[in-house]
């Protein structure tokens, strides 16, 4: 198992967590980046909003590739220029989706999809050397806050950008980020002595090596199995949330997007919520297990939310989003528990290639039901069921 982290003071600690919020936060604003803006882009291009959960999609299995590779990105450039390296992709990807053609958003996706996906294991590693043990849940639970900040961010800002002329615009102060955050990790710091001591191996054997580790391990094989229904459920939603309660809700888009900003608010609650509560309780797996339940209540009950009186479908969405959106940074911190030392890195690629491919999956389930029903919000069934099973692998390892 993994040890703890090495010895660093709380300055060192502060440090890398706000760098790797930071990107964080500009990760998930730019993967959600287009799901908030479905209707504008549909109304500037003509291409359907329904289309979003495929988009998200592409994204996620692109994420499972670079996933699946980045314990040997990592042991090639060092953790920190990894993280500039998430961040060009970010660019590029954005770049890309200016163009607003079919083809350019999907290649787009692919790029920011591959940047998505070498995030979690440089940052993970960044974090698990300057984290002591017991204050790991919570400190990894605070960085992957950035993912429903990053949403929020998105949700609130773009569609302002947009309505005042140009859905682009948004992306273009996002793209200014990507810079901005970049240049810190390509100064002299960004590359530490302990990344430049592993040699690389040739790809396709250290892609083997990094899911050996994982297949070797039940603790991996659970987290694994519970990071694909869970990311199921969170992206099914995030995807789904504010074109489901424009469309079928009646909710203009702007109310729509406060509704989801709400969903995102609560999950960086739930995040250092949950992170705080595996600490103080020392199971992971049996938060982990709550945290599954109540993400199936609340997606059942969203089945019938616009029946629900209005506050009581507030505190509905509210429980989602602490949820769904919640998991995260516990996960995270297992998998660096249940790591090999040294491997960090490796072993929480392996275990986020099934995490996108949740990914993959949640927003087209989604996708496929909502078409299909005539009452879409029944569509959240789906996430019920993910968040139900996830739920019980993990109160199987409590």
């Amino acid at each position: 198992m993994s040890g703890a982290g090495g010895p660093a003071g709380s300055s060192g600690v502060l440090a890398t967590l706000a760098s790797t919020t930071a990107v964080q936060v500009v990760t998930s604003a730019t993967v959600l980046a287009l799901t908030v803006l479905a209707p504008e882009i549909q109304a500037a291009t003509g291409i359907a909003a329904g289309w979003v959960g495929y988009q998200v999609s592409l994204i996620y299995a692109a994420g499972a590739a670079s996933s699946a590779l980045a314990g040997s990105v990592i042991a090639r450039f060092g953790a920190g220029r990894v993280e500039a390296i998430v961040l060009a992709c970010l660019f590029v990807g954005l770049a890309a989706v200016l163009a607003g053609s079919t083809a350019a958003i999907a290649l787009g996706s692919l790029v920011v999809g591959i940047g998505h996906g070498l995030n979690n294991p440089a940052s993970s590693q960044l974090l698990h050397r300057v984290t002591p043990a017991p204050r790991r849940n919570l400190v990894f639970s605070v960085k992957q806050t950035g993912v429903p900040v990053g949403g929020i961010a998105a949700t609130l800002a773009l569609p302002a950008t947009a309505a005042l002329g140009d859905w682009r615009g948004g992306l273009v102060a996002l793209m200014a980020l990507h810079v901005g955050l970049a240049l810190p990790f390509l100064g002299p710091h960004g590359r530490t002595p302990a990344d430049a001591t592993v040699a690389p191996a040739p790809v396709l054997a250290r892609m083997r090596a990094e899911q050996a580790v994982l297949w070797a391990s039940r603790p991996l094989r659970a987290l694994a199995a519970i990071g694909f229904l869970f990311s199921a459920t969170q992206l099914g939603i995030s995807a789904f949330v504010v074109v489901m309660l424009h469309e079928a809700g009646g909710l203009s888009l702007a109310e729509a997007g406060a509704h989801a900003a709400l969903v995102h608010g609560a999950g960086v609650v739930g995040r250092v919520g949950w992170g705080w509560l595996a600490d103080r309780t020392g199971s992971g797996f049996g938060v982990l297990a709550a945290v599954g339940a109540l993400c199936g209540l609340a997606a059942g009950t969203a089945m019938v939310w616009p029946a629900l009186p209005p506050m009581l479908g507030i505190a509905d969405l509210a429980l989602f989003g602490a949820t769904a959106i919640g998991w995260n940074g516990v996960l995270l911190a297992e998998t660096a528990r249940a790591a090999p030392r040294g491997a960090v890195g490796a072993a929480t690629g392996s275990v986020l290639v099934f995490v996108f491919l949740g990914a993959i999956v949640g927003p087209s389930a989604v996708g496929l039901a909502y078409a299909g029903l005539s009452d879409r919000f029944l569509a959240m069934g789906v996430l019920a069921a993910f968040s139900f099973a996830g739920a019980a692998v993990a109160w199987r390892l409590r």
